[in-house]
């Protein structure tokens, strides 16, 4: 791996406008496990984000701006938030340069970028419309419990609807329908709940 013949067509075109393709073949192989349904790939970048600068893809798609990174001793996945007020901003240096995204009074930074790749995601970026429509969410998403409620003892058969419970949580998170605070957070509540009401340690 990687050929474009083994990829998803939207995901392939990308691929092959990138200039850098260092150490990202697991993370495009993957990159379509993350990724909701109908929800097309539009643009590619690699870029390296975090305290330990690993190397990953910058991911445009029709609905969402994402970063992935796929190792043989780690992964990393998350949704950098975009509104209205978001804005872009691209430094280069000689070969690679940077692109930082500010949303919600936060920064993303991610560097290590090609030079010609990194210009042409920023451009993109600073005029993107995610105009694609969101997924439907799966009948069973009207089931999944509430992030706030009071807690429950959890017991018997209780304790086997909680486990169930959890287990479409974390579907849901790894569709990408909840974000990874959304997650965090109603699964520490569930937790509460299988534990009769104390967080576990």
């Amino acid at each position: 791996m990687t050929t474009t013949e083994e990829l998803r067509p939207d995901i392939a075109r990308a691929w092959e406008t990138l200039s850098d393709r260092t150490f990202l073949k697991r993370s495009v192989a993957t990159l379509h496990e993350h990724l909701q349904e109908g929800e097309t790939v539009t643009q590619l970048a690699s870029a390296s984000h975090g305290a330990d600068g690993g190397t990953g893809l910058l991911v445009l798609t029709g609905r969402r701006l994402l970063f992935h990174r796929r190792s043989r001793s780690s992964a990393q996945f998350f949704e950098v938030p975009w509104t209205s007020g978001s804005s872009v901003a691209w430094t280069s240096g000689w070969v690679v340069g940077s692109v930082t995204v500010t949303s919600g009074g936060t920064q993303w930074t991610f560097t290590a970028m090609h030079k010609t790749d990194g210009e042409r995601f920023a451009t993109t970026l600073r005029t993107h419309t995610f105009s694609e429509p969101e997924a439907v969410a799966p009948p069973w998403y009207a089931a999944a419990p509430p992030v706030e409620h009071e807690p429950e003892p959890a017991t018997g058969a209780a304790d086997d609807d909680v486990i169930g419970r959890l287990e479409r949580l974390g579907a849901l998170y790894e569709r990408g329908i909840l974000d990874e605070a959304e997650f965090a957070t109603a699964k520490a509540d569930l937790l509460r709940r299988l534990s009769g009401g104390t967080t576990p340690s």
